[in-house]
């Protein structure tokens, strides 16, 4: 009852090793009927995959020890191979003798398939089906072993697509995950069958290229990777472009572990985004020194932020002709402990890269309404403050409510403050810009686009935004007197912005003689060192009652 009623397939043996009963399990199992089977030798169930010293051993072991128990790849009668689990036992009479043989399997089939399956969930990327970094991490590992022992060299390129949240914030994170399927096929149709490609997770992949024959020849992979993704993909009939910014390390020479070249290349990789993006550089030793001062720098400004080392300054806007004050931008420095003030350039670009920009930038415009509360108790504010907003801020979720929010807990109104955003990251999803921005202007802010003419400089998208103003980049001011294309383009920006019923402010006027050029151009406003430079709140506040004296007067 137990031999037919088990959900086990169990096969005797006779003393000859050759089959003489099998039970009904045993036959769902293998499709082998008893009048298949009977009288037959087991090795009819071997799969041809089963190493034919595994089965010899297998039964050397049962003659020996008087069982066997292991893992078996058997066949089942149309052919189909399968594991199974079996334990094979003896039985013998009381002299010792060989009666029988007792063999029972379980079809392993389902177990096996999840092993398979949670083995490669642990080892490949579910979206595009690339390795991941833990398997990426165990080639590259093997690979060093092969390139140490044959004497030959390694290239580890890290890549990194340039605009690919561009793509998710516009389309939607489904068509961010298609456009990475149809990367990853680009990207493998690129190298060698003998090299790697991963996924390291988001939008960044590595590659390893083994064996390479010199940096030149990594340099021309790099290239070729950098060809492909510059070009249109169609994704639900959109044409998405990112292009990518992609670092270079070299086996022996940039390193000699898996964990340096990782991180080498990855240096160079953000080396070639600060580079202007879509391009690649090789690892140098001065990369190396750079990363450790971004390091430090990184740590001592999360602790400025904490440790308020921060400060604000204001430089006054002032209207042409009439020399009144128009506004006040304010600007942000840091007053280091240890380092003494840092410019901005020196730390803004590590805010924008690591995040730090959205805190920083919540307490500028926080503390800027405070101090700007302060002067309107005292009589003396000026018209509005114009604060700069970074291109993290602008395209996280709820910016525009988090901003308004701040103004009504500081208790200022919208008019009098003016939002400075940069063009570049405007255009680079124009759809969510416009909406932003409209909603922006339905709270009342004003609104003005900083450094113009140094990215898209595409005139027309003005029509489309809801802008106030527009400030011409300083670099046109710096030569206005002795440079005629410089002079041709602002006198250009001037003319089409007011016939748009933009005002237009120049920034970084040091001169007499550029300020009367902006004044014959009828350029609106002028900011700069003519009038005054960037100062602390209480030198400013003392600007601010000077200015309100005068204009009394």
């Amino acid at each position: 009852v137990v031999f037919e009623a088990s959900r086990d397939a169990i096969m005797v043996l006779d003393a000859d090793g050759l089959i003489r009963l099998v039970n009904s399990s045993f036959s769902k199992m293998t499709g082998f009927s008893e009048s298949d089977i009977i009288g037959k030798s087991p090795r009819l169930l071997r799969a041809s995959s089963e190493d034919e010293r595994h089965y010899d051993a297998m039964w050397q072991s049962v003659l020996k020890n008087g069982y066997w128990r292991g893992e078996l790849w058997r066949r089942k009668k149309s052919g189909e191979t399968y594991p199974e689990w079996t334990s094979i036992s003896t039985v013998t009479d009381n002299q010792g003798k060989v009666l029988e043989y007792v063999i029972i399997g379980s079809d392993m089939s389902e177990r096996k398939y999840a092993e398979d399956r949670i083995l490669y969930q642990a080892n490949y990327d579910q979206l595009t089906n690339l390795p991941n970094r833990n398997l990426f991490m165990d080639r590259l590992h093997q690979s060093l072993q092969r390139v140490q022992r044959e004497g030959t060299a390694l290239a580890l390129l890290f890549i990194d697509l340039d605009r690919f949240k561009n793509i998710n914030d516009s389309l939607g994170h489904g068509a961010g995950d298609k456009f990475l399927i149809e990367v990853s096929k680009l990207m493998q149709r690129t190298i060698r069958d003998s090299d790697t490609i991963a996924r390291f997770g988001g939008d960044e992949f590595a590659v390893i290229l083994s064996p390479i024959y010199g940096p030149k020849n990594a340099g021309r992979v790099a290239a070729s990777l950098l060809d492909v993704l510059s070009n249109p993909i169609n994704i639900d009939g959109y044409e998405a472009i990112v292009g990518a910014s992609i670092g270079i390390s070299m086996y022996p020479v940039d390193g000699k572990v898996e964990q340096e070249l990782v991180k080498n290349a990855d240096t160079a990789m953000y080396r070639a985004k600060e580079s202007g993006r879509n391009n690649y550089q090789f690892f140098t030793e001065e990369m190396q020194q750079a990363a450790k001062d971004r390091l430090t720098m990184e740590i001592d400004l999360r602790k400025a932020i904490e440790g308020q080392e921060l400060r604000l300054v204001f430089q006054p806007q002032v209207e042409v002709g009439s020399e009144n004050l128009s506004g006040a931008e304010v600007l942000v420095r840091w007053q280091s402990r240890d380092k003494g003030l840092i410019s901005p350039g020196e730390f803004i670009y590590l805010a924008e890269d690591t995040g730090l920009i959205v805190p920083i930038g919540e307490w500028v415009l926080r503390q800027s309404c405070l101090q700007y509360k302060r002067w309107q108790n005292a009589g003396v504010a000026p018209p509005y403050l114009a604060i700069n907003v970074s291109g993290r801020q602008f395209k996280m979720d709820g910016f525009s409510q988090s901003v308004f929010k701040i103004l009504q807990e500081t208790g200022l109104a919208t008019e009098n403050v003016e939002l400075e955003l940069t063009e570049s990251f405007l255009m680079d999803d124009q759809e969510f810009a416009i909406n932003t921005l409209n909603e922006l202007k339905e709270m009342g802010f004003q609104l003005s686009i900083d450094d113009f003419g140094t990215g898209y400089s595409s005139l027309s998208y003005l029509k489309k935004f809801p802008i106030d103003r527009l400030k011409i980049d300083r670099s046109f001011i710096k030569d206005l007197e002795h440079n005629e294309e410089d002079y041709a383009i602002v006198r250009a920006i001037i003319e089409l912005a007011h016939t748009l019923n933009i005002t237009v402010i120049a920034e970084g006027v040091e001169e007499l003689g550029q300020k009367k050029l902006l004044e014959e151009l009828h350029c609106d406003i002028i900011q700069g060192f003519l009038y005054s430079r960037p100062l602390d709140g209480a030198a400013f506040t003392l600007y601010l009652q000077q200015h309100r004296m005068q204009s009394v007067q």
